[in-house]
Parts: C-alpha cells; sequence; structure tokens
C-alpha cells in the first residue's frame, strides 16, 4: 500500500528548496516516520544483492512491519531527546536552521 502522506512530504520539501535555494537543511529526521520508510522499502530494488548486515530483501519482508519499526526507532528518540533538551518549542526550528554563509 503507497502511503498518502510520502509525496505531499517530499513536495512540501521540494517546493521550500526551490523557494529558498540557500535554506540549509540541517535534518530531515522529522519527516522520516514508519509510512516513509515503508514506501522506500517498495521503491527498493528486490533483486540487488543482500545489504551489508548479510539481510536480503527477501528476508528483510518476512519481518517487514518490525523491521520498520526498529530501523524507525532511533529516529524517533532523536526527535524526543532533542524536545526534552532544547523544549518543546526549539525542536522544528532545529530541523530546518538556516546558519548562512557566514557573511
Amino acid at each position: 500500500m503507497r502511503s498518502p502522506t510520502v509525496t505531499p512530504k517530499l513536495q512540501r520539501l521540494a517546493a521550500q528548496a526551490a523557494h529558498d535555494p540557500d535554506r540549509v537543511f540541517t535534518t530531515l529526521a522529522h519527516l522520516i516516520d514508519t509510512d516513509f520508510l515503508r514506501e522506500a522499502y517498495r521503491q527498493t530494488s528486490k533483486s540487488s544483492a543482500a545489504g551489508i548486515d548479510g539481510v536480503t530483501a527477501q528476508q528483510y519482508a518476512e519481518h517487514l512491519e518490525e523491521n520498520l519499526r526498529d530501523l524507525h526507532e532511533p529516529t524517533s528518540k532523536t526527535s524526543t531527546t532533542a524536545r526534552m533538551a532544547f523544549g518543546q518549542d526549539a525542536a522544528p526550528m532545529m530541523h530546518c536552521r538556516n546558519y548562512g554563509s557566514g557573511a
């Protein structure tokens, strides 16, 4: 099943980048959720060689939802840690702060 949220997220990101080419995206982790990872898996070639961990696409698919949750978990923990360390309102700003060219 294709996620209805993945494409709009990427379209918004592309529009932001096109509108402000000097903008620096320090992280995109806040855009990655299990729907995003599922769609990325769906679009990945399944005939490729095993990954660096030796797991094939077929083996990964056997427990896909569990694997996607495990893959997403470190990302969500990072976001939670940022909110705890810098405050709830600061976390979204940390994701797209433009540090400029130094001029």
